[in-house]
């Protein structure tokens, strides 16, 4: 599977270009709303990727009776409930190989995020945003573990558009094609590409815990 490149991982500060930028304009987000959110998603779309790839990894029949190491092909769904009410469906496929008593492999994800009046604040912002699928946002994610901890370029890839909407009276819809790279060795992670037609290019230090 070839991957955009991730994960899973925090996004960058969105440039700003004059004051338009930094008040935005009547309806629309700020370019700190803007940012704000697209570093919530990216957040939020590692936190999901992370999980899914070492999931039920000791629980699988396959993998309690033997020690050799597992490749696997799994589809899964899962609900989230949001911060403030409606919920996050995720669905999608896991290619994995992993080896139990090493703790290492990898794991390739192909998967869906759909939100359904998913509500929550906006940090740093003094604002509630409503989020639903427009119709949904793909993600395309790499992980890679050696000894429990991990190892290579973690990657992520988002594609895909949300309506949003926000407790003064705000409305749109915001498309997002967003490459991000983690480095576990620099601690440092990398997103490029563009959310709500603004464009994101920035490399940030980033401390994961299981980096």
């Amino acid at each position: 599977m070839q991957l955009r490149a991730l994960t899973i991982l925090a996004l960058g500060a969105i440039a700003l270009a004059g004051c338009e930028d930094v008040l935005g304009t009547d309806g629309e987000l700020t370019a700190d709303e803007i940012h704000v959110l697209a570093d919530d998603i990216v957040a939020a779309s590692f936190d999901v990727t992370g999980p899914a790839a070492t999931a039920d990894a000791s629980t699988v029949d396959a993998e309690r009776v033997s020690a050799d190491p597992i490749t696997s092909r799994t589809e899964f769904v899962t609900i989230r409930s949001c911060p403030l009410g409606g919920q996050l469906v995720v669905e999608g496929t896991r290619e994995r190989e992993w080896d139990r008593e090493t703790r290492s492999g990898s794991s390739d994800l192909s998967l869906t995020k759909t939100h359904e009046d998913c509500a929550r604040t906006l940090r740093r912002a003094d604002v509630t945003i409503t989020l639903n699928g427009a119709p949904n946002v793909a993600v395309e994610a790499h992980h890679a573990w050696e000894n429990g901890r991990r190892v290579g370029l973690q990657t992520l890839g988002i594609q895909g558009a949300i309506d949003w909407e926000t407790d003064d009276g705000r409305s749109g819809v915001c498309t997002l094609d967003v490459d991000a790279v983690f480095d576990p060795e620099t601690h440092t992670r990398t997103v490029t590409g563009t959310v709500c037609d603004r464009t994101i290019e920035r490399t940030t230090t980033w401390n994961h815990p299981d980096a």
